[in-house]
């Protein structure tokens, strides 16, 4: 603390007493810039950020602010990346490149560093800096999480980039859009890779999902193949990838209801009440009005008021009710309303 102060006493005097241009007191400032990295990880100390603010007083041309600026924007990324980073560094980074109009390329290759880190503070910190930061050569920032999520990383370090990957920006660039797909695609149907770390990259593929085309069926397809392994995580980022183009098929829907997990029950219900014409048995919904989650089992009741196929066998689906719809008051009053839209041949629901 005592040499930051110093330094910094030192930086003021200069200012002070330097004049505009002068090459020598550029250079000088330059240089000390230079070594902003190992006195920010060694040290702590910032009085670099008032060496840029004298060498931004002096540098009329802003040629060795500019240097500076790259030098010092660097050294905070690396600084932040390496672990030796705090609420301070992180604030100063954010600043200095909104200061300078976007962040640079070689700090940005610094900022991976933080996402390949195994400390999940590192690696948190280092994606909000990325997302909060604007990026002076987006299509290179791209390339870099790219190269992240199909190359030979740790499964973190993949998910970090796929968090930050903007398929909104990704589908207004025709020239990448097929890479991200194939490469997102790769990913969620890698059976090596973890589970949570594929149903992120299922997650990320559903603005991609939409139309006929063949790649809007490729991801489709992918999802559906996610389905069978069972996994909730895995099936309900499939479902929801699903649902981007409805109706999702009836077939998938049948084999999701036999799940155990309320989400994945509920959304799969969810989408057969949207449905304009319901096709499913009652023997697949019947057991679901006894399922221990209450919302699972009143959606599953009101749904087996659409089935207007299968009339009688939902009818005596829900006359048999069992222990959980009598003692279960909102279980009770759907399947007493839905006992009434099937007795008038309507369609039911809510």
């Amino acid at each position: 603390a005592t040499f930051t102060k110093l330094r910094e006493e030192l930086l003021e005097e200069i200012g002070k007493l330097a004049a505009p241009d002068d090459p020598a007191v550029l250079e000088a400032l330059a240089t000390f810039l230079l070594q902003s990295e190992s006195l920010l990880k060694l040290q702590g100390d910032f009085s670099t950020l008032r060496a840029l603010k004298i060498l931004s007083q002096l540098d009329q041309s802003e040629t060795f602010l500019r240097q500076g600026r790259r030098h010092l924007l660097r050294a905070l990324a690396s600084t932040c990346s390496s672990g030796c980073w705090d609420q301070q560094t992180r604030k100063c980074l954010i600043t200095l490149a909104k200061q300078q109009g976007g962040i640079d390329h070689e700090a940005l290759v610094e900022l991976c560093q933080g996402l390949r880190c195994q400390n999940t503070k590192t690696r948190r910190s280092c994606c909000k800096i990325w997302a909060q930061v604007e990026k002076k050569e987006p299509q290179r920032a791209r390339r870099l999480l790219l190269e992240m999520i199909g190359g030979d990383e740790y499964a973190w370090a993949k998910r970090a980039a796929i968090t930050l990957l903007d398929l909104g920006e990704v589908q207004k660039a025709d020239s990448v859009l097929e890479d991200v797909r194939a490469i997102l695609l790769r990913v969620a149907e890698d059976l090596s890779l973890p589970l949570p770390l594929r149903s992120e990259a299922l997650g990320a593929l559903r603005p991609l999902a939409r139309g006929d085309g063949r790649n809007g069926k490729a991801v489709r397809a992918a999802a559906l193949s996610c389905i069978d392994e069972g996994d909730a995580g895995l099936v309900l980022k499939a479902l929801e990838l699903l649902a981007e183009e409805l109706p999702i098929p009836s077939s998938c829907l049948e084999r999701v209801l036999r799940s155990s997990d309320p989400d994945v029950l509920l959304f799969a219900l969810s989408a057969f009440l949207g449905l304009p014409d319901g096709n499913l048995g009652a023997s697949l919904l019947e057991p679901l009005i006894h399922h221990r989650c209450l919302d699972v089992a009143v959606t599953s009741t009101r749904a087996l008021a659409l089935l207007r196929g299968d009339r009688l066998s939902a009818i005596a689906a829900l006359q048999r009710g069992g222990f959980w719809p009598e003692t279960r008051e909102a279980v009770r009053k759907a399947r007493e309303e839905a006992l009434q839209s099937l007795a008038q041949g309507g369609s039911g629901g809510d």
